[in-house]
């Protein structure tokens, strides 16, 4: 299982970023995935999505909105939306996809990122009770945006159009 994917490698395509975890206490509904981004990353996320990893970080499909609160630059997740929530069980295979309007800019590897499970004692985010810490949960590397190519071909014509002169292998 893959730690964290973006949806595409390249600067200033990604923008979305994929969680996959599995606890081993579960998470009940009133508790918080905390997401704690490395600090040089330019990523404003909007909005989060989750389910189980086969089909929300692998398909793409199944996936339920939840809630995001960011807070001092951290991304609190909750698993479900107004006010009703789920438990996540142990053991079992979840992602999470963050979306952002604004793609990451910079070709570069991003880490580590850090996975808490919290409660939140306060409003404003500010007393929490941390559970389970993955302080090194995973990096994301991304490169730089590809180049164009432009391959033109020409039928030969003559008589040795059907002999092959020359071949040249091309690496992308």
């Amino acid at each position: 299982m893959i730690p964290i994917k973006t949806m595409y490698p390249n600067a200033n395509h990604a923008k979305k970023l994929g969680f996959s975890f599995e606890l081993e206490s579960g998470l009940p509904q009133n508790r918080y995935l905390k997401i704690v981004p490395p600090t040089s990353l330019s990523f404003s996320p909007t909005e989060v999505y989750y389910g189980y990893v086969a089909e929300v970080i692998l398909n793409n499909t199944g996936l339920v909105k939840g809630e995001l609160t960011v807070s001092g630059g951290d991304w609190y997740v909750r698993f479900g939306s107004n006010e009703v929530y789920e438990d996540l069980v142990p053991n079992v295979q979840y992602g999470v996809w963050i979306n952002a309007n604004n793609p990451i800019s910079e070709a570069k590897t991003f880490g580590p990122f850090q996975l808490y499970t919290v409660s939140i004692i306060d409003s404003n985010q500010q007393n929490e009770i941390i559970y389970d810490r993955n302080p090194i949960f995973g990096k994301i590397t991304l490169v730089a945006e590809p180049i164009a190519l432009n391959i033109t071909v020409t039928r030969a014509t003559g008589t040795n159009y059907d002999k092959v002169d020359k071949s040249y292998e091309v690496y992308f």
